[in-house]
Parts: C-alpha cells; sequence; structure tokens
C-alpha cells in the first residue's frame, strides 16, 4: 500500500475520521489550504485555525494541536508518523544511515500508547504487517517497499533534549508537551523541541499534541500565541473536545465535568490555557472573604448547628491536625463555620504519642457534640482502636481521585461564600493559600501542600476533610455516615459521582 496524501492512507486503513478530524489532517499533513473548503468545512477550519487563508509549506514542518481530552490527537499524530515512514523519500540519507521516527512524552507512559497504534495498524491492514520486523515495548523497526528500515523509538523528555539528539529524523511527535519536565522537574519543552527540529529531514514533521496549561508558561504557549490566526512559524490549530467529537457520549462526558468543575472542564476539554499564575488551587479572593470579623473560635456547640471533624494524623514527621466545622442550612442556603483547629507538632527525635492525639481529637470533638471525625492516614486502624467508647474515625474518599473530589467541592463552597471563619485563623488560611494543582498529562490534577517553615499543610489537609464531611454528611442528605472502622466499611461512588460509606452485603 503507497498512498501519497495521510488522508487516503488512513482511508486506506478502514478508518472514518469526523469532519473537524479530517479538516485537521488535510491542511496539517496533506497541503491542503483552509480557503479551499466550503460551507460548514469552512466554518470548522476557521474554528481550527482562525481566520487563515493560507499556510506556507515550509511552515507544516512543525505543527501544533492544542488539544481537549477525547479527540484521538495522539492516535492521529501516530498515525501520521507511520505514513511519512512509510513514503517520504530517504535519498539524502547516506548508505547504511538509518532513519528514525520519536515518540517523545512527558515519561514513557503516553509515548508508549502512541507505539501501539502504530503496531496496530501496522498488524491490522494485510499489506503492512510484512513490513513489521521488530517490535518491544519501546520501539518498532518497519523495513519499507524500497528496502530501508526506519525505527520507531519511544523517548522521555531528558534534560538538555539529550535522548532525542544523534538521529536523522522522519517524523517526531511530542505527546502532551505542555508537562514536559526533566528528572529534576525542570521544564524542558523548548529544549526537546530545539534539538528535535534541526533533525527532521525535508518533507518531515514534527507534531506537539496537548492540552493547554497556563497562559504565558512554556513552549507549547509560545507557538499557539504566535501562530493561532496568523501561522509564522507553524500551522497552529485549536481542537475543543467538542469541535473534534461531537457525540451524544462525549457531550455527556463533557457536560458531566463542566457541572462538577468547570475551571478543569475548560483546560481539559474547551482547550483553553489557565490565567496565569493559577497554580494556587484556592483563589485568593474567596480566602479573603471568607473572614467574617463577627465570628470567633468556639470550644462549644451552637443552636441550630451540625457538628463536623477532620483530622490528618501524623506522629513524626508531620503535624496531626483536628478541624471542627459547624453546618446551618439557612434559608439563604448553606452556611459552613469553621470553629475550632488543633494542630500538634512533633519535635526532632520526639514523635507525637497516637494514645494522646486520638484522645485529644475525641475530646475536642466531643465538646462540639460529635463523635465521627472523616480522616486520612494509614494510622486510622491503630488510632481507631484508641479511641474512647463511641467515637469512630471515618475513612476519606481514596487515593488522588479522592483527594481531588474533596478539594474541589471545597473551592467551589469558597467560592460560593458558603464558608466561614474567623480572623484569628491566619494560620489556616495561609495553609489553604498554600496549596498548589498541577494538570497531569492525560488529564487529571496532582494537588500538593508544601512543606514550609515547618508545616505541610495538615491543618489545611483536616479543614479540607471537615468541610468535604459537613457538604456532604449531614443527618437530611440520605447517606449514612456512622459507620464504624470495624464493621469493614469502605468509600464508594454511586451512579451520580458522589462518594458514600457502605458496609458490604448492604443496600445503603
Amino acid at each position: 500500500m503507497k498512498v501519497a496524501l495521510f488522508l487516503d492512507f488512513v482511508r486506506a486503513l478502514g478508518i472514518k475520521l469526523t469532519r473537524a478530524q479530517r479538516v485537521l489532517v488535510s491542511v496539517c499533513c496533506d497541503g491542503v489550504q483552509p480557503s479551499s473548503f466550503r460551507g460548514v468545512d469552512r466554518h470548522v477550519a476557521r474554528r481550527l485555525f482562525g481566520d487563515v487563508e493560507s499556510v506556507p509549506a515550509e511552515l507544516r514542518t512543525v505543527v501544533l494541536w492544542l488539544k481537549g481530552a477525547r479527540i484521538g490527537g495522539t492516535w492521529l499524530a501516530a498515525l501520521r508518523t507511520l505514513h511519512l515512514a512509510l513514503t517520504l523519500d530517504l535519498g539524502s540519507l547516506a548508505a547504511g544511515e538509518a532513519a528514525f521516527v520519536l515518540l517523545v512524552g512527558p515519561d514513557t507512559r503516553l509515548p508508549r500508547q502512541a507505539l501501539r497504534y502504530v503496531i496496530g495498524a501496522l498488524k491490522a491492514h494485510p499489506a503492512l504487517a510484512p513490513l513489521l520486523v521488530a517490535e518491544s515495548s519501546e520501539s518498532a523497526t518497519v523495513r519499507r517497499q524500497d528496502g530501508r528500515e526506519v525505527t520507531f523509538e519511544v523517548l522521555p523528555a531528558t534534560k538538555g533534549g539529550s535522548a532525542v539528539r544523534g538521529r536523522s529524523i522522519v517524523a517526531a511527535m511530542m505527546t502532551e508537551a505542555a508537562f514536559f519536565r526533566d528528572r529534576d522537574f525542570a521544564v524542558n519543552d523548548a529544549e526537546v523541541y530545539q534539538a528535535i527540529l534541526p533533525r527532521v529531514l525535508e518533507g518531515g514533521q514534527l507534531i506537539l499534541e496537548s492540552t493547554p496549561w497556563a497562559e504565558g508558561s512554556g513552549l507549547v504557549w509560545e507557538l499557539f500565541d504566535a501562530n493561532h490566526g496568523q501561522p509564522a512559524t507553524c500551522v497552529a490549530a485549536h481542537c475543543p473536545t467538542l469541535l473534534m467529537r461531537d457525540d451524544a457520549r462525549t457531550r455527556g462526558i463533557v457536560e458531566r465535568e463542566r457541572a462538577r468543575d468547570p475551571e478543569n472542564c475548560r483546560r481539559e476539554f474547551d482547550a483553553e490555557f489557565a490565567a496565569a499564575g493559577t497554580g494556587f488551587f484556592f483563589d485568593a479572593d474567596s480566602l479573603r472573604l471568607s473572614i467574617d470579623p463577627a465570628l470567633s473560635v468556639r470550644v462549644s456547640p451552637q443552636p441550630g448547628a451540625y457538628a463536623f471533624a477532620g483530622g490528618d494524623l501524623a506522629l513524626y514527621v508531620d503535624a496531626a491536625a483536628l478541624v471542627v466545622v459547624h453546618r446551618f442550612d439557612r434559608a439563604a442556603g448553606l452556611e459552613l463555620q469553621i470553629v475550632e483547629t488543633l494542630e500538634r507538632r512533633p519535635r526532632k527525635g520526639a514523635p507525637l504519642d497516637l494514645a494522646t492525639i486520638t484522645r485529644e481529637f475525641a475530646e475536642m470533638a466531643g465538646r462540639h457534640g460529635t463523635t465521627q471525625i472523616l480522616a486520612d492516614h494509614h494510622l486510622l486502624p491503630a488510632a481507631g482502636s484508641l479511641l474512647p467508647p463511641g467515637f469512630s474515625l471515618i475513612p476519606c474518599p481514596p487515593g488522588q481521585l479522592g483527594k481531588t473530589e474533596t478539594h474541589v467541592r471545597v473551592r467551589d463552597l469558597f467560592r460560593a461564600g458558603a464558608i466561614k471563619m474567623p480572623e484569628a485563623m491566619s494560620g489556616l488560611r495561609d495553609q489553604l493559600a498554600k496549596i498548589t494543582s498541577t494538570p497531569g498529562a492525560g488529564g487529571g490534577l496532582s494537588i500538593k501542600s508544601p512543606r514550609r517553615g515547618g508545616t505541610h499543610g495538615d491543618l489545611a489537609s483536616a479543614c479540607v476533610l471537615a468541610l468535604y464531611f459537613a457538604s456532604v454528611g449531614a443527618v437530611d442528605d440520605g447517606v449514612e455516615w456512622a459507620i464504624r472502622m470495624n464493621s469493614g466499611s469502605y468509600p464508594q461512588r454511586d451512579v451520580y459521582g458522589n462518594w458514600s460509606y457502605q458496609r458490604p452485603g448492604t443496600g445503603w
């Protein structure tokens, strides 16, 4: 099978593209000018490339797809590298000189998926399967009909782009390029780009495909800002999810995420850059507006309030912390008051005593009229056994997904003005303000509290759990929370994506 145009190559593989995918690859890969489209296709081209009539041929050496999730970007880019590997003129190479396709990612996980797409396409077509002469999890080699061999290699984004040097490159893709970091966590997208570009053979192509991160941050932002709507050094396309794939299932996924976390939806699906400086998870304005000068620290119940406690257990390096929140279901809406905090820090060589910590947690929670503490730590089973009779520790939603769930809900409560705290809790506000979030390659968030001034955000962690508990664990919301650790309870998600705590074998 020998086809000059990539769109014909895809069709020969039996693949049907969406309208937007077809317009995208026609312009980026096959030299079609945006002005040549008519009707709906011209409208799609304007959404992808801006109000651009023509693209100089030399600019197609580099294409950037700023993409939403689930558009098939990695898959399309991988197929394009295979097409070039099979069709590019290699006459400029010396006898015996090897040709390469480089699949580069923040780590090797994502480019391995691209390699699987390549190998899968080769094996699925009878005319291509015999061309695959070697394969592993990190590489594959094809022997073309002219006898020349091209090797696909999976590589990580290394410092200075060292892993990608020393090769004659037929094609390369930088998948999730906005998230390239070296082993020291330094941004190195530009270094990798600069190492690849001079080594791309004439007629070859470097494809950068990535979800966005922040305005003003990194190579993806710079290339997109400089070239979308006005190509000068590359072809830049904006590929939001619902433009590229507007089917019912994808629309449902996007709509649910928009309802759950509009900010993440704008980045993950609308392919919009976050505003500069949005690395901090809780915005300063919503934290400032939560301060209520009329409130003071309380050590006892309030009429009409339900009390909820969140804890962070630690003994050695980090602090143990407890926060109590009072929930009011007022006519104007939900109000959560942070009323009391407790933080115990270990001294060097003198860890905290677990029995003492659990006793203090129980005393403080009990004064407010609650016997349940939502907590997150491997010490839960041991600590639960040390609690006084009638008290229980409840495990919070687990893992990174659970951490995102609790933090996003609390962030939304701050933004809605539902949370109030006394002016005296400046230490807690400072810890909340320092929590950062970093988008992960391929989606998701990594939420972290930096270790500063001898603390690791333990009070903030306890506060998030207490506020989350108060927002979802009220008496009238139909969720059974009074479950002891020794009952075998475990966290579950219901069909709506909410967390609940179920005992195995029961229906509640």
